[in-house]
């Protein structure tokens, strides 16, 4: 990720109040990637600190001091070391900040949370991330849905290396906090996804496949669509209106054509979350080991 822009951020949220901010890739490694709505956070400053990305500012209408950091751990342990210790002594800076990690660790605090085959735990290792953890008055939310978050391409190991920890303040600010691993499917890791109260936002207006632009008449089908059209008033609502009944046709068309492709996603899907329910629990069998 060496390029990045207000546009390649809303694929994954559309939002028009949305600021950003990313660390480009290092080597093997892949970037990093902060968005929020720019009317609940004002970002301060932005820190690009090894193995990780900070974001600094203020949060919601009282303006509380707050930072996360977005985490991605160097794969070395020596290097993992150094960033703890950098932590535990800057840490003091934060006392009257929220302070949030999330991300992947690339560490276990315990045996129990790495499993199957070279998989081997250092406990000293366990030792500095509990250190770290403790030494910074962090407290670690609780996962759901899964045991790991994190599984070898063939199911012979897994372990639990994305987690997220936030200090003290954080935990009375956001009382109702709640984490969630959520089904993987291309990636080698589950997303972890942070939800602090439950939000209505309603149904969305409009919503595309990125799938249907490969169609080879989806193209002549807008195009089509949109000219037969007619509607009588100003030009704003003609557009809305277009929109609404485009959503309708967009439906039936994508069931007529689409369906084979979405049950096929959708059963990969299936798939792969019952074999990594299985992995964690009993390990797989050599004919449901994909190599």
């Amino acid at each position: 990720m060496e390029l990045m822009d207000r546009e390649f951020c809303k694929i994954f949220w559309e939002d028009e109040e949305l600021d950003y901010a990313y660390k480009g890739s290092i080597g093997m490694s892949g970037g990093l990637l902060c968005t929020w709505t720019s009317s609940c956070f004002i970002m301060e400053s932005c820190l690009d600190r090894t193995g990780a990305l900070e974001i600094k500012g203020f949060w919601g209408e009282n303006k509380v001091n707050c930072s996360v950091v977005n985490v991605y751990m160097p794969c070395t342990r020596t290097r993992r070391y150094e960033i703890f210790k950098e932590w535990k002594e800057i840490y003091p800076l934060y006392e009257d900040y929220i302070l949030c990690f999330a991300g992947d660790f690339n560490t276990v605090r315990s045996s129990c949370e790495r499993k199957g085959r070279g998989m081997a735990t250092s406990f000293q290792e366990c030792d500095y991330f509990n250190d770290f953890i403790s030494t910074c008055g962090l407290e670690e939310l609780s996962l759901r849905g899964r045991k790991y978050t994190w599984y070898k391409e063939d199911g012979s190991a897994m372990s639990r290396i994305d987690r997220v920890l936030i200090n003290e303040i954080g935990i009375e600010k956001w009382s109702s906090i709640t984490l969630s691993a959520l089904p993987r499917t291309l990636s080698d890791h589950c997303p972890i996804f942070t939800r602090n109260r439950m939000i209505d936002w309603g149904p969305k207006p409009f919503k595309v496949k990125n799938s249907w632009f490969l169609m080879r008449d989806y193209d002549k089908m807008i195009e089509d669509f949109w000219n037969k059209t007619c509607i009588q008033g100003t030009a704003g609502f003609i557009f809305k209106e277009k929109l609404k009944f485009l959503k309708s046709e967009l439906k039936v068309w994508d069931r007529k054509n689409c369906s084979t492709m979405d049950h096929k996603a959708e059963e990969a899907k299936k798939n792969i979350l019952e074999l990594d329910i299985k992995a964690e629990a009993v390990g797989l069998s050599a004919k449901e080991i994909v190599v």
